[in-house]
């Protein structure tokens, strides 16, 4: 059975939302890390500790959605996975 309970970790991160101090790429873009240590190429303030070797879930949320969410003209970019 899955344990998607939160990942017990030194930075107190749990989750991200818009209070949380992500660092944008140049361009505007963002990269998010997920995973049992930081990923090379990511910000710290934008990685999201996890179990190591444990898979978790993802879940997104909108809140008072604009209208290209609501009518799935936008959605989140595909997560790509990072050895």
């Amino acid at each position: 059975m899955p344990d998607y309970r939160v990942v017990q970790n030194p930075l107190k991160r749990y989750n991200f939302n818009n209070h949380s101090p992500l660092v944008k790429e140049a361009d505007g873009s963002l990269k998010i890390g997920i995973g049992a240590k930081p990923v090379a190429g990511v910000p710290e303030a934008n990685w999201l500790p996890a179990a190591d070797g444990k898979p978790f879930s993802l879940t997104f949320r909108t809140y008072v959605p604009k209208e290209p969410a609501r009518t799935c003209e936008w959605t989140p970019p595909a997560l790509t996975k990072v050895n």
